[in-house]
């Protein structure tokens, strides 16, 4: 199964490595594109997209989670 992350903050990169480490191949999105990079370098996700649009369409079919902070959008 393929999941998509949107938001690798605190709460989606400990869900994105829960699910990696029962087999579930995690794609994440995160506003600063460095810091998402550091996540897949420290192995938090197996991929990280520039835009929201090629995470829901090319890499993950299933699902996509949305992390909403409580702030503004």
């Amino acid at each position: 199964m393929r999941v998509g992350l949107i938001g690798l903050g605190r709460m989606g990169e400990g869900m994105s490595r829960r699910m990696m480490k029962e087999g579930i191949e995690v794609w994440g999105y995160r506003r600063n594109y460095e810091k998402a990079q550091e996540a897949y370098e420290k192995g938090y996700v197996d991929g990280v997209c520039v835009d929201i649009e090629n995470l829901n369409t090319s890499k993950t079919r299933r699902f996509t989670w949305y992390f909403y902070d409580g702030g503004t959008c």
